[in-house]
């Protein structure tokens, strides 16, 4: 097997790991990314990159928070994705 060298290595190919990987591209950065096989059960096949915030962290008041702040930051990303 042939060694291969990156700056970063991203773990799965979905919507998340892609959009990682891209904008890391885009900023100059090598990139491996590892994915597995067509029949393997991802991330994105289950939720299809839903990113949500209703409902997270009832039970937990702190996680809750993180949540809403986090969420706050939503509007402020720009992807570039076309």
């Amino acid at each position: 097997m042939k060694k291969k060298e990156a700056d970063f290595a991203i773990i799965g190919g979905g919507i998340v790991g892609l959009s990682v990987a891209h904008g890391l591209l885009k900023q100059g950065a090598s990139v491996l990314c590892i994915d597995g096989t067509d029949t393997d059960f991802r991330a994105s096949r289950g939720n299809f990159g839903l990113v949500w915030v209703q409902g997270k962290g009832i039970k937990t008041p702190f996680y809750a928070a993180w949540t809403r702040d986090a969420s706050s930051f939503i509007p402020q990303l720009r992807l570039g994705v076309i």
